[in-house]
């Protein structure tokens, strides 16, 4: 692997992933959320020639054609029936090399604009909610919406 290379929101953030094994490899994490969970893992991918990558939860996968422009892939819904945890990986095939960037995990079924994460933990120590009540709305099936206002102290 190596890093700092260009992306496609403009900053040089980006890996490549080289394969040069004889089998697939797997860039994988493994988090505690429940298998039951309705999740969003997405990555900006592109290869130095055309090819597929694989993207997985657990045991799910959905492969996906690679080209040299950038392309956001992804794979939504919930994981392993019953998990404490789930694994998301991408599927590295063997002689690929491929450009990776803004790997992402959300709770919900969509992936929503790529946020930068760069900065230190995001942890604000004087923000709070400035209401007591949170007001979920349901929109469609399976999707929800809700408005958080927080106050804080610069």
């Amino acid at each position: 692997m190596t890093g700092g290379l260009s992306d496609p929101v403009g900053t040089a953030r980006a890996w490549n992933v080289r394969n040069t094994t004889g089998a697939e490899q797997m860039l994988s994490q493994s988090l505690g959320v429940p298998g039951a969970y309705v999740v969003c893992f997405s990555a900006y991918v592109r290869g130095d020639s055309a090819g597929t990558i694989g993207i997985l939860r657990d045991a799910a996968r959905v492969n996906v054609p690679v080209g040299a422009q950038w392309k956001r892939i992804l794979i939504s819904g919930p994981g392993a029936s019953g998990a404490a945890a789930s694994t998301f990986a991408l599927a590295i095939a063997t002689g690929s090399n491929v450009r990776v960037f803004g790997l992402q995990l959300e709770a919900q079924p969509w992936p929503s604009p790529y946020r930068p994460t760069g900065a230190a933990a995001g942890i604000l120590e004087e923000t709070r909610f400035s209401g007591g009540d949170l007001a979920v709305t349901n929109t469609a099936s399976g999707l929800s919406a809700c408005q958080v206002n927080l106050v804080s102290r610069i």
